[in-house]
């Protein structure tokens, strides 16, 4: 199923044998070049010259994860309740040192930084190859720059992470499901200025079909093997 904000477009992918045909269905809707990739993956392959490879929905892979924080900065970090904003951020931090040790794409986000302050030292230096993409919608599939990043790595399993989960994270989520990418969440890395709306936030997108997890169960995900090369590595950043 796709859709778009005013409606919903169904497309059984079994029956479709062309990407012109793809096309075709996809061109009035609003962002139709969204799903290119994901329906060749998909629906005919190969990719990069490799045999198809139905990838399992409910298990993170590291060769189609990009992680994504979002809005940790100072002013919202200084409110939050539902859990301690310290380990949030500690969290965030080793999802930021695993991806970059696994060369997974990485995009982050702040919004309104006039009003609420730059991203979090401690996590920006983690980002310092990396430019912030300042928006001002709750939903970053509903700006134009992190749309275009995020479909520009191609890949289509998608960790968010940071602020607030009941704003940012849950709009940001249902839109990244609505458009057919496979959202993961770590619980113990969001935070809202209420617990409940934290709970309740984890429980909507949950239902909506975004795996919910904890970082270390994701962080194990991505690596995947104790004879990963670099797992050595890995485990200075979890423990």
């Amino acid at each position: 199923m796709i859709t778009n904000r005013t409606g919903v477009r169904q497309i059984n992918l079994s029956i479709v044998t062309s990407m012109q045909a793809v096309c075709q269905c996809l061109s009035n809707m609003e962002y139709p070049t969204i799903v290119a990739v994901d329906v060749w993956r998909r629906t005919s392959g190969p990719v990069g010259g490799k045999a198809p490879i139905m990838p399992n929905v409910n298990f993170l892979e590291a060769d189609l994860a990009a992680l994504v924080v979002i809005d940790v900065q100072e002013k919202m970090l200084a409110a939050i309740t539902s859990s301690s904003p310290e380990q949030i951020i500690d969290k965030i931090r080793r999802l930021i040192g695993v991806a970059s040790l696994l060369e997974i794409p990485i995009l982050y986000t702040e919004q309104y930084p006039q009003g609420l302050g730059p991203t979090d030292l401690k996590v920006r230096k983690l980002l310092a190859e990396h430019d912030p993409i300042v928006k001002t919608t709750c939903s970053c599939w509903r700006n134009e720059t992190f749309r275009t990043a995020l479909q520009q790595t191609e890949r289509e399993h998608v960790v968010v992470a940071g602020l607030e989960t009941h704003v940012c994270i849950q709009q940001t989520v249902l839109d990244l499901i609505r458009v057919d990418y496979v959202p993961f969440i770590p619980a113990d890395a969001v935070g809202s200025r209420f617990p409940g709306d934290t709970d309740t936030a984890l429980s909507r997108i949950r239902r909506a079909g975004a795996e919910v997890s904890t970082t270390e169960s994701i962080l194990f995900e991505l690596i995947e093997r104790c004879d990963h090369p670099k797992f050595k590595d890995f485990l200075k950043l979890v423990k």
